[in-house]
């Protein structure tokens, strides 16, 4: 059987969870207190600010993650309207989660790595695919911005 050419797929970029009024108390919370302690400290342009990114995290929070048109093609990986040529990227990696996801690290010191949740396809065919364009990170993936993001509930 002949090796496909392109995987694709549509998938969110990361798994929704739902917050509840809990999160959002905890935000304004833990913004309200720091911007408490900046005003107080005569520093209010930085309280506003603090104030205004707990707003802006509460909002962005209640968006939904839409879904993406992913397709692994033998030049690079395509999210969307962005493509990224195999050269752009460090390595992947495979996560298991509630889905497997999808994680590709980029070469640049400046960018996040992207990941998106594996759909319709076995992630050993995934694995296989890029297998030949990409080395796979096996051990020691850095998922630390992962666990960041699951902790104030954004994956």
């Amino acid at each position: 059987m002949a090796e496909p050419t392109e995987l694709s797929w549509e998938a969110p970029p990361f798994i929704s969870y739902e917050r509840g009024k809990r999160w959002r108390y905890l935000i304004i919370g833990i913004m309200g207190l720091l911007g408490a302690i900046l005003a107080l400290a005569h520093l209010y342009p930085s309280a506003a600010l603090m104030v205004l990114g707990g707003v802006a995290l509460i909002v962005q929070a209640e968006e939904k993650a839409r879904p993406l048109q992913v397709t692994l093609e033998q030049t690079g990986v395509r999210f969307g309207r962005h493509t990224y040529v195999y050269k752009q990227l460090r390595h992947f990696a495979i996560l298991q989660d509630e889905e497997p996801v999808l994680l590709l690290d980029s070469k640049s010191p400046y960018s996040l790595p992207h990941t998106v949740v594996i759909r319709n396809y076995d992630p050993i065919e995934v694995r296989d695919f890029l297998g030949h364009y990409l080395p796979e990170a096996r051990e020691n993936v850095d998922t630390s911005f992962l666990r960041l993001n699951r902790l104030i509930g954004f994956s």
